[in-house]
Parts: structure tokens; sequence; C-alpha cells
């Protein structure tokens, strides 16, 4: 599992994992900095661009605790976490340009795929729960299935990760079209746009994507009048 989270994000959004040892490289790997507005007791900017297109946020046998440190930077939120979990590997690439909402939202789907889930602290908006991935008392549970078609989404209505690759549609206005028609997601439930790869990534019970693919087959479509 460790290398996992490097391979999707590098499917995804066509990420390039620089080698250190390499000195001709045309994307120069970066070292993420916390956003200022984190160390002053502020909310980032959820706008802000925080990566550049010509950036690669690259990590090998990175510890949880280091990756959940990055995800308050660009969040804004504090990470509570048990001591043995912190102490986890992880690995990972992401490209940008990306802003702050954008490299949160990959992080939390970064430590989905290694088997650590972000929960929201009822009636606290700046506090999350990192745990491993299992039952969620009144949410069901999280998995770690990953999957890019309808095909292989599993007959268990249980939370999944899924790329809904978009043909026709702009991410995000695809993102506002799904969101206008399908309504509220599930307590878990989460949709993000990625501009790099015309995709959406969907946290939601396999039941609900269903719906929404029905929805994407009939809004995904070339405007009336264009082959």
């Amino acid at each position: 599992m460790k290398l996992f989270g490097s391979i999707l994000l590098g499917l995804i959004l066509g990420a390039c994992h620089q080698d250190p040892s390499t000195s001709e490289s045309s994307v120069p790997e970066q070292t993420a900095s916390v956003d200022q507005s984190v160390k002053n007791g502020t909310i980032p900017d959820p706008d802000k661009i925080v990566v550049a297109a010509d950036e690669v946020i690259s990590e090998t046998e990175a510890s949880v605790l280091s990756v959940a440190k990055l995800y308050e930077s660009y969040s804004g939120k504090k990470v509570l976490m048990r001591t043995e979990d912190s102490k986890a590997k992880v690995s990972f690439s992401i490209k940008g340009p990306l802003t702050n909402t954008q490299a949160s939202r990959f992080l939390r789907l970064i430590l989905l795929t290694e088997g650590f889930a972000m929960i929201p602290i009822p009636g606290d908006e700046v506090v999350v729960r990192l745990i491993r991935s299992g039952p969620i008392t009144g949410g069901g549970s999280v998995s770690t299935g990953f999957y890019t078609a309808e095909s292989q989404l599993p007959d268990e209505d249980q939370l999944v990760v899924f790329v809904m690759r978009l043909k026709h549609l702009d991410p995000e206005e695809g993102l506002k079209l799904l969101q206008a028609e399908f309504g509220s997601l599930s307590d878990l439930g989460e949709i993000s746009a990625v501009p790099n790869a015309s995709s959406l990534i969907i946290t939601e019970k396999v039941s609900l994507i269903r719906q929404m693919i029905k929805i994407q087959k009939r809004v995904d479509v070339l405007p009336s009048g264009k082959n």
C-alpha cells in the first residue's frame, strides 16, 4: 500500500515523480511550504494557488504526521491522530496548478487510499480526526476501494472513491451540473474537480454514485449542432 497513493495520483493527475538523483528534469521537484495564514491563526484563502503549474509535490516514505501537517497548511483545519498512526509511511506525487482547496482534497484522497480517513468532529468545524479505515459511528464504513469504471463498482452499497471521467464537459462545469442535478450528498460524501485529468473524484456510497453516472450520461454530451 505504501506506493499505491503515488501510482494512483500519477494516473489521475499525470504527475511526474522525479528521481532526486536525476539532475535533468523539466519539472523541478518542490518542497511545499506552509501557508503563512495558518501560522497567523487565520483560514487560508481556498482559491489561492499554492502549487504552481510547473511544480510537483513529491514524497517517498513520508510520515502520515507530515502529510497531515501539510493538509493543515492548505485547509486551515487541525488534525488529531494516534501516535502509532502518525508514524505510518505514505508516498505520493502531485502536480500543480492547485489551490488550497484542491491540494487539501488530494491529500485527503492520498490518505484514504493508504487506509486513513479524516472524519469531522460534530460541532467543530476546525478539527478533524484521522483514523484507520473502518467502522464510523453513525456513518457506515470508510472503504479504500478505488474505481474508474461503472462496471468495477461493487454490489455492496459501501463508501468508495470513484473517478468519473468527463467526455465533453469541463470539470468545474461538470461539478456544478452534477451538484445541481443530484442535490445533497451523504454525510461522508465529497466531489472534487480534477482539471488536469478532465475528471471528477467522487467519494460516496455506490448506490449514489450509480445515480450520478446516470446523470453524467445525460448531461455530458456535445452541445447541439456540434460533431
